[in-house]
């Protein structure tokens, strides 16, 4: 989807959005109604300094793996006491009774909670489990457009799939309001016949009252609708919004724990297990700050790293290679039949999985997802295509086929191999540090790895400045909701006091002259996304073209197209403004 369309998309739900809300006119510290709203879209308060550590020496380096390992922690010991709850027990009663009756059940989502659906699938192998991922498989990879913000879609994708009537349908959404997600089980409780027996449950990481009161055409509005609201709560994502990480992490142990009950496998709690690994591997994860800074020296030397892992655990590992794209805004994995993006201003990893069996592309698919892959070949969206989605080859060995061996980069390799007793780190076959996994089942030891990849790679790009604070700074404007947060984001760099370059007083003025809206950031944004270049940073060309604006009255350079709101007559009405109100601002005649 070209920008102009998701933009015209996102004029229709601007307000639902809170891009249109007001401040509250005698507290401009406050946020606006509807982006304060949701947990998942709030900055963790513990974790605000973790770019500044990242940055530092191999003290801050482990410094900001900790901090993002505590933060897992701290989720563990809500899923803990969670489980005690009445919710979790009908949970898995809703589970047993689908399998009993020989029914179906999806697991689906978009982006990271349709990642969490594959590794269920997979590490479980339940013959009646489905998993479904806006995209198809071949969204494991790179987003496929559209897919996220469109219900039809969804709808479409679940019958392709084989839904009946009856199947159990659990959606995954860490806010609660994916169209697609929502679409899909609005769709089986309106057509699932018996009105008994939910077939349609919704899990979150939101509490249904403020998805309710942010979403007014969210389905908890519907009441006569037969779907279960399972909303775990855990507080923020480490990185403001990236459901990657906490929320991505909830969904695969509670959904586990649920399934793995339902089954009569294993009946202990996953989340006590995990905390006790955490603590247990505490040094060894100190240890991980050499291969963070050595992944770093890599790229900033405009050099290559290629992460090998063993079958199985290479779902997990290419899972968390894979998302760096569009949490950080780095080109995904290359496509064998596309030509090479240009990755020399990047950070950019490639993954293999080592398959005991014969070498190939479909081979190695299939050995990553535990199945056959299925990709969906719609006509519209040629991107789903088996031969498009083959093309990302991660077969050992294909990393030389890639854009980084055509440039003559240099080729560092980072395995994880694993044993029955620990997860194996090494960099250029030097091992820098081992993950003890003893008394974890599969399930448990994929999340551990999970969390320990995730603090790495955050870490990572954090030292390589793709974070200020603990926010996303090279975030995509690639959905509705990122647009939204992009727009959050940038209110909250000019007008927070925590950033290297403003004080208290300067974002005071900046939230005076700005005035009652975010009307007036969103609009900024729309004239620097056409303009920007590959590899900037929206978030922080707004952010400092704001800064310019409001606090020295100087244009910042920009295109011809973006300089029509700095024009000589806005420019002086601005000044006459300035100098009859030192708390108004008069912004030029584009809007």
């Amino acid at each position: 989807m070209q920008i102009d369309d998701l933009i015209e998309l996102f004029e229709t739900k601007r307000y639902e959005l809170g891009i249109d809300e007001a401040l509250d006119s005698d507290d401009y510290a406050s946020y606006p109604p509807a982006l304060k709203a949701l947990t998942t879209e709030k900055a963790h308060s513990a974790t605000s300094g973790l770019s500044t550590l990242a940055q530092g020496d191999a003290q801050g380096i482990t410094a900001a793996l900790e901090m993002l390992i505590e933060a897992d922690k701290r989720m563990l010991k809500r899923i803990v006491q969670h489980q005690n709850t009445n919710q979790h027990q009908k949970l898995v009663a809703l589970i047993k009774s689908a399998l009993e009756n020989k029914r179906k059940i999806f697991l689906l989502g978009c982006g990271a909670s349709g990642r969490a659906a594959l590794q269920l699938e997979k590490i479980l192998n339940i013959s009646n489990l489905h998993a479904i991922m806006g995209g198809g498989d071949t969204a494991l990879v790179a987003a496929i457009e559209k897919f996220e913000d469109h219900r039809e879609y969804g709808i479409r994708q679940l019958h392709q799939a084989g839904w009946q009537p009856g199947d159990l349908v659990i959606g995954l959404s860490a806010s609660g309001t994916a169209p697609f997600v929502n679409g899909i089980l609005e769709h089986v409780a309106n057509n699932s016949g018996s009105r008994g027996t939910p077939c349609a449950i919704l899990f979150l990481n939101n509490d249904c009252d403020e998805v309710k009161t942010n979403s007014p055409s969210h389905p908890l509005h519907k009441e006569e609708l037969p779907i279960e609201y399972y909303s775990l709560n855990v507080g923020p994502n480490a990185i403001t919004g990236s459901s990657r990480m906490q929320s991505a992490s909830v969904a695969g142990i509670e959904l586990g724990d649920a399934l793995t009950k339902a089954t009569d496998r294993e009946p202990s709690s996953s989340a006590n297990k995990l905390i006790e690994a955490l603590e247990r591997n505490k040094n060894a994860i100190k240890q991980l700050h050499e291969l963070t800074n050595l992944e770093a020296i890599a790229y900033q030397a405009n050099e290559a790293v290629t992460y090998i892992a063993d079958e199985d655990i290479g779902l997990t590992v290419f899972t968390d290679v894979t998302e760096r794209a569009p949490t950080f805004g780095v080109p995904p994995i290359d496509n064998l039949n596309t030509p090479p993006s240009d990755s020399s201003r990047y950070a950019k990893a490639f993954v293999t999985v080592r398959a005991k069996d014969k070498n190939d592309m479909r081979n190695t698919w299939e050995i990553m997802l535990g199945r056959t892959p299925r990709f969906l070949n719609w006509l519209e969206a040629p991107s789903t295509s088996t031969e498009h989605s083959l093309g990302y080859d991660f077969k050992v060995g294909s990393e030389k086929k890639r854009g980084c061996y055509s440039q003559n980069k240099e080729q560092h390799y980072l395995e994880i191999k694993k044993d029955k007793t620990y997860f194996h780190f090494y960099y250029d076959n030097k091992e820098i540090s081992k993950i003890d996994i003893r008394g974890l089942n599969l399930m448990q030891a994929t999340t551990l790895l999970k969390m320990v990849l995730n603090a790495h790679s955050t870490t990572l790009m954090a030292k390589l400045g793709y974070v200020a604070g603990n926010k996303m700074t090279h975030v995509q404007p690639s959905n509705v909701k990122l647009i939204a947060r992009i727009v959050r984001y940038i209110w909250e760099l000019i007008t927070v006091p925590n950033t290297k370059d403003l004080t208290r007083d300067q974002c005071e003025t900046i939230k005076r002259k700005l005035g009652n809206k975010l009307t007036h950031i969103y609009e900024i944004f729309k004239q620097e996304v056409a303009v920007i270049k590959p590899g900037e940073s929206i978030v922080l060309r707004c952010a400092e073209r704001l800064k310019k604006e409001l606090l020295e009255y100087q244009p910042p350079s920009l295109s011809n197209k973006a300089m029509a709101y700095f024009s000589p007559a806005a420019q002086q009405a601005k000044m006459n403004a300035a100098a009859q109100s030192s708390s108004q601002i008069v912004f030029g005649a584009q809007r």
